[in-house]
């Protein structure tokens, strides 16, 4: 299956990491163990949609299932755990960019509110991490048939 054999772990370690910082950044929004953090004003999009506590929800949910798909010894299932948390982060750039296109005030120099910040860290993530699963576990080429010459 796997050519190297630190590929296999190499994979599981990263996978879980980011499934664990996924379910411990789910946990700050959700009013499970603390107080849960204020409603950043980049998210208002996704919080129209569902508050944040569910938003949490989801953070956690798909921390557990790249925690899960740790476990497996199917390869193909890496890649779900790992695509559920690039989501999740495109989600939130993308939520987070909006709100700062929408409201920076151009009069305000180089880039006005903060927003753009978070935008870049969260994407930056999310293609670190389409960066590692092609690295660790790439997408097999698709086999192409030759035509018979008659």
């Amino acid at each position: 299956m796997f050519r190297n054999s630190a590929r296999p772990h190499a994979i599981r370690a990263v996978l879980g990491l980011y499934g664990l910082l996924a379910v411990i950044f789910g946990l700050s929004y959700t009013p499970i163990l603390t107080e849960p953090l204020p409603t950043p004003p980049g998210l208002g999009l996704l919080t129209d949609v569902l508050p944040i506590w569910a938003w949490g929800g989801v953070w956690m949910a798909a921390g557990a299932m790249g925690i899960l798909s740790v476990f497996t010894s199917l390869r193909w299932e890496f890649r779900i755990g790992f695509n559920v948390i690039v989501w999740l982060q495109m989600l939130w750039t993308f939520s987070y960019l909006i709100h700062w296109i929408l409201n920076t005030n151009m009069n305000v120099p180089l880039l006005g509110t903060p927003e753009y910040v978070v935008a870049v860290i969260f994407g930056f993530g999310a293609v670190g991490l389409i960066g590692i699963i092609q690295l660790l576990a790439p997408v097999p080429p698709v086999p192409r048939f030759r035509r018979r010459r008659r």
